[in-house]
């Protein structure tokens, strides 16, 4: 045993490279304290796969070398609780099930340290509004790991005067912010910051994403609407180191660049930093099977189709600057067809692209998540676990495979990817 814990680091870190799968890297950390430190310095490339508890089983991690299904050790509390994001680090953003009652509940959660940050569960009114607002919570991204220094989350809200809000570890801050701008004498025109006309909810103009994303000359949480819309939330601190916001916002002129391919078709939006590149990834999902019946009796048109995912599209975001409008642009979404050799996890609030270390593993990876922003979800429904898998990058017609467990609806949480 003292002859492998000697061995030189960087072979080492070589072993390592050859062990993305959990359940090895669990054995690689048993065989002494070295090795364990030298995992932690060395953590995988690909994140892994969380699959919550259900009413009979464990939550379990799964990561796409194997397919295979690994034990998840976690806080009961953690355990029972809706995953609302995920960032690099081991961090996931928590709304605990326990504790949903009078503005709590909320949290910051690093499953390597065990670290928790409490986030705040009201959200800080205007004086038009006035008062204190209790949110839901349905999303969230976060601009950094969480730090006393800087760091940001965004949060996006169901039935709530704003649909989207703001705060920051540290600054014993004790409410999430709407976006406010940053001159005290226009604070009044908050509402004309939000995605949606006077904060409603506008079918056309509900929020589809947010990630925060560094490029084009900004940098800020990027909002995606249904609509296909960007708008660009810049946190800066204002007087008496208040919270606000600078907003800038990309117009497209002409229609969607999407659409319903058939009426038996649904679409879902994620924002992607791709390289350094702002994309858009549109999922085209199938309809179930009452909704098709309805259809079929609507329509005349039928056809045999598959439930889930059938195809994935994407979009780069190429603009040009506006003059004269607070930096506002114009833009238009350019179809794109991912290389080869690249591996893209798709999630809301998180999607992530990545250099391919294997063939094999070249793809589009996708989550049962096309109803996470859903507002039935603060009844704490069932959250479904089948449509999840990889479609090929750009073979006509792509290819859509299943390659995670099978695992029964969950009463906890939608699946999530972990980032080391």
């Amino acid at each position: 045993m003292a002859a492998w814990a000697g061995l030189r680091l960087d072979l080492v870190g070589r072993i390592l490279g050859h062990l993305p799968c959990l359940a090895h890297r669990t054995a690689f950390d048993a065989v002494c304290f070295n090795w364990r430190v030298a995992g932690a310095q060395h953590p995988p490339q690909l994140p892994w796969l969380l699959l919550p508890s259900t009413a009979a089983n464990a939550p379990v991690f799964s990561c796409i070398r194997c397919e295979g299904p690994h034990p998840a050790l976690l806080p009961d509390d953690v355990r029972t609780a809706r995953c609302c994001g995920s960032h690099p680090g081991g961090w996931l953003v928590l709304a605990l099930r326990d504790h949903q009652q009078q503005g709590g509940g909320y949290a910051l959660h690093n499953l390597h340290t065990g670290e928790n940050l409490d986030v705040p569960g009201f959200l800080n009114m205007p004086d038009d509004i006035g008062g204190e607002v209790v949110v839901t919570v349905l999303g969230a991204a976060l601009s950094a790991a969480p730090t006393a220094d800087g760091a940001c989350l965004a949060v996006v809200l169901a039935k709530c005067p704003s649909p989207i809000a703001f705060w920051r570890p540290g600054m014993e801050m004790e409410h999430l912010y709407p976006p406010m701008p940053f001159e005290p004498d226009k604070r009044a025109s908050w509402r004309d910051m939000l995605p949606g006309p006077g904060g409603d909810v506008d079918p056309r103009r509900e929020i589809a994403d947010v990630i925060y994303y560094v490029g084009h000359g900004l940098e800020g949480f990027h909002v995606l609407t249904d609509a296909e819309e960007v708008l660009v939330y810049i946190p800066e601190l204002g007087p008496d180191d208040a919270l606000t916001t600078r907003l800038v916002t990309y117009r497209f002129s002409g229609p969607r660049v999407t659409r319903e391919a058939l009426p038996w078709y649904t679409t879902s939006r994620y924002l992607l930093n791709f390289f350094g590149e702002l994309m858009m990834v549109v999922r085209y999902v199938s309809v179930t099977e009452e909704e098709d019946e309805i259809l079929e009796e609507e329509d005349e048109i039928a056809e045999e189709h598959d439930e889930g995912t059938r195809w994935i599209h994407a979009f780069r975001l190429s603009w040009t600057v506006q003059a004269g409008n607070h930096g506002d642009r114009q833009a238009q979404w350019k179809r794109v067809w991912f290389p080869d050799n690249v591996v893209v996890m798709l999630a809301r609030c998180s999607s992530m692209a990545f250099v391919s270390p294997a063939v094999a593993l070249n793809g589009i990876y996708f989550l049962d998540d096309t109803e996470s922003f859903d507002e039935t979800l603060p009844d704490w429904e069932l959250f479904p676990c089948i449509d999840m898998g990889k479609c090929t990058v750009h073979n006509q017609p792509q290819k859509v495979d299943s390659v995670f467990p099978i695992t029964p609806q969950s009463i906890f949480s939608p699946a999530v990817w972990f980032f080391h």
